[in-house]
């Protein structure tokens, strides 16, 4: 049997570098395996390193190591992947739309990413804001519960 030889481990911060990246609402989980998606920043990795993935809106979060390293592109492979979103009933419009795609007078608030800043925001069907600031949306989706009353 093979020994490992000792100078082949070595503490994974010298070795690897770990990143973090933030993205933007929109881009979807697969879009991290489209080599071409990390265009920009791909002349920064290294084979091994480990990349954060963390959705702007907390819709999702994931893992990912990078295989192959190039100036234009990463090829990246799964390590971990988790969703957050809330399932959707099938068949059931969104929040506040009618099933025609038009939002109606009285109907429920819709709620909305609005970015870093303002965060998840309960929107009135005027797009007048409700509240904002939830971390969540199932937070926002509660803050509604918890309101329906005073909110018709």
């Amino acid at each position: 049997m093979t020994k490992l030889i000792g100078n082949k481990l070595q503490p994974a911060e010298y070795i690897r570098n770990n990143w973090r990246v933030n993205a933007p609402v929109g881009v979807k989980y697969e879009e991290l395996f489209v080599p071409s998606f990390w265009a920009n920043v791909a002349i920064k990795f290294v084979r091994g390193d480990v990349i954060e993935v963390f959705a702007e809106d907390g819709s999702w979060y994931a893992e990912v190591i990078v295989r192959v390293s190039a100036r234009t592109h990463a090829v990246v492979g799964e390590l971990m992947f988790k969703d957050f979103n809330l399932k959707a009933v099938e068949g059931e419009p969104s929040e506040g739309v009618t099933k025609e795609g038009t939002k109606s007078e009285g109907s429920a608030p819709t709620i909305e990413w609005k970015g870093p800043k303002l965060k998840y925001a309960v929107i009135r069907h005027d797009g007048e804001y409700m509240n904002k600031g939830f971390e969540t949306k199932q937070e926002a989706q509660d803050w509604v519960e918890a309101n329906a009353e005073t909110l018709v």
